[in-house]
């Protein structure tokens, strides 16, 4: 019977380090063969949002960072090193919301998606996705698709 054991890396990487101890061990107790070591949800999602941060954070001079959205957005809290779970969470949220609504204007020539497509989520839809998966040129095409595909990934977990 095998044993599910989740908590955070701190936890997965010592569980990992005493079944590598005890691997000469006889016995499939002895090795720990029944414990099966997982991260935790919280705690992936936690390492998640501090590499977006890290990775998209940039500096506050530069239009559509993560540092210039966070004060233009007002979020005293967030830092880059995302020490503060519950803001940098609510944080990351709104970006990708505001990236959604950039990239939306961006395929459609600046004109409401909607209003250009009549009212055709599907179309909008579909052209917002190619932008986020195609490969682009222009280095801020690059950074607004890469930090989407990470930051829709952050929002479905």
């Amino acid at each position: 019977m095998k044993n599910s054991v989740y908590g955070d890396v701190l936890t997965y990487l010592r569980i990992l380090g005493a079944k590598k101890w005890r691997e000469s061990e006889e016995t499939r107790a002895g090795r720990l063969d029944n414990i099966v070591p997982g991260l935790g949800l919280f705690h992936f999602l936690w390492e998640l949002q501090k590499v977006i941060l890290i990775t998209w954070w940039g500096n506050h001079s530069s239009v559509g960072t993560l540092s210039s959205l966070r004060n233009l957005l007002g979020h005293t809290l967030v830092d880059r090193d995302g020490k503060k779970f519950n803001s940098c969470d609510e944080f990351l949220f709104e970006v990708v919301r505001v990236k959604v609504v950039e990239v939306s204007a961006l395929v459609n020539d600046g004109v409401s998606g909607l209003e250009k497509d009549k009212g055709t989520l599907q179309g909008v839809t579909k052209k917002v996705v190619e932008f986020i998966f195609k490969s682009h040129q222009d280095e801020g095409n690059r950074f607004l698709a890469s930090f989407l595909q990470a930051g829709l990934l952050y929002v479905e977990v």
